[in-house]
């Protein structure tokens, strides 16, 4: 076929004009593909990515044939993503690779009680995680318990656990590290409540393991080494000893201290000895009540009144918590005017009770007197009455119509 050299010329123009517009095409910064898909083959020939419109009709990126597609930076605007964007279970672990997300990752305040719905994050959600609260303080939640430490890393610390079996649930207090360098003469312990719900009263008739809430306060197992003897204090609030019984509290610990007075409805039972630092509050009196044996006397040295006339006295505390009370009241005659005096004998040294002068000869008159005795230490003493001639010439004689009444009392200084 013949052709012109201008149809020539025309065909050359127009190619020339198809292929600078495809130059051109190629050179632009956005290329629009209508209602298609550019799609992408790798080296043999099978397609790895599809952009554009998809075989179920959506307009996506999407790979295929082991391809992955790659977002390195993804600037969502806000609200870009609701909860109704990602459905329940959408990302899961093996699609959260771990350490995924960290805190350089999530600007600050970017969570807080506006964007975290209740129930959002569950407890089998986080393991082994530790929550830092308000300034600095740790909120650590593990299988044991709650537990609560100081910012300032004190080692004060509140838990709050299940412990054991024996002891239960409760409440531990840390009072915070050794301050002995501040303190000289103090030492670090904790303090603990407790709770158990259960008793077996068959095998533990006296309700030992009943159910029961401790209080302890303090324990102290560091150095400085505390006092000797005071290792801890305990307030045990039992259920009764028995199924149905009232009630008990038990304190078990070295020292029980009443600021001002312990007063009690029924009766106290103790069972070993009751050390009272303070005043006591019980009477401890002995007495003797009998008539007099026959006797004279006309010394005036001190010599034991006859009959029974003496009384064993235990004294329970010091002279300087307590002191003697002595009651005496005895009778006698003299055959002619004299005058006489009684005492009492304790430890060898004669305390003056009563004294009286008889002017009608042979008449039996009575004597009585009573006296503070001061400085006498705890101990047992024997204590005994004792009579003297003072003056005059007259014997004095005691026999069997006459009385005697001797009381030693120990009462708070």
């Amino acid at each position: 076929m013949t052709v012109s050299a201008d149809a020539l010329a025309t065909e050359l123009a127009d190619m020339r004009r198809r292929l600078e517009a495809l130059e051109r095409s190629a050179q632009m910064s956005r290329t629009s593909i209508e209602g298609g898909a550019l799609v992408v083959n790798d080296d043999a020939g099978s397609p790895v990515l599809t952009v554009g419109r998809q075989s179920d009709g959506a307009y996506a990126v999407a790979a295929s044939n082991g391809a992955q597609v790659v977002a390195n930076v993804v600037d969502l605007p806000a609200g870009s993503i609701t909860e109704t964007d990602i459905a329940e279970g959408a990302i899961s672990t093996p699609k959260l690779a771990a350490n995924a997300i960290t805190a350089d990752k999530i600007a600050v305040d970017a969570l807080d009680a506006r964007t975290i719905r209740g129930n959002t994050i569950i407890g089998a959600q986080i393991t082994g995680s530790t929550v830092t609260a308000g300034t600095g303080g740790e909120v650590v939640l593990e299988e044991a318990g709650l537990f609560i430490t100081n910012p300032d890393d004190n080692a004060q610390y509140i838990a709050l656990s299940y412990t054991d079996p024996e002891m239960g649930v409760g409440i531990t207090l840390g009072p915070g590290k050794d301050q002995s360098g501040a303190f000289p003469n103090s030492w670090p312990g904790s303090a603990a409540i407790h709770a158990t719900g259960y008793g077996d009263y068959t095998n533990d008739p006296d309700g030992r393991y009943a159910p029961t809430l401790r209080i302890a306060a303090p324990y102290n197992s560091s150095y400085p080494s505390p006092p000797t003897g005071i290792d801890y204090s305990l307030m045990l609030l039992r259920s009764g000893d028995e199924e149905g019984g009232d009630p008990r509290i038990s304190l078990v610990t070295n020292i029980v201290e009443v600021s001002d007075r312990l007063t009690t409805v029924g009766d106290v039972a103790i069972g070993g000895a009751l050390a009272v630092g303070g005043v006591p509050v019980f009477r401890n009196v002995k007495t003797i009540n009998n008539a007099q044996g026959t006797g004279t006397t006309t010394v005036a040295t001190y010599a034991a009144l006859p009959g029974t006339s003496s009384l064993a006295f235990t004294k329970k505390y010091s002279g300087t918590q307590t002191k003697l009370i002595a009651r005496l009241t005895a009778s006698c005659a003299a055959t002619a005017v004299s005058t006489v005096r009684m005492a009492v004998r304790i430890s060898g040294t004669d305390y003056d009770i009563a004294h009286r002068s008889f002017e009608t000869v042979n008449k039996h008159d009575r004597l009585s007197g009573e006296r503070e005795i001061t400085g006498v230490s705890a101990g047992t003493y024997t204590v005994q009455a004792m009579w003297r001639r003072v003056s005059g010439t007259g014997t004095i004689s005691s026999d069997s119509n006459d009385w005697l009444s001797l009381a030693i009392e120990e009462v708070p200084v």
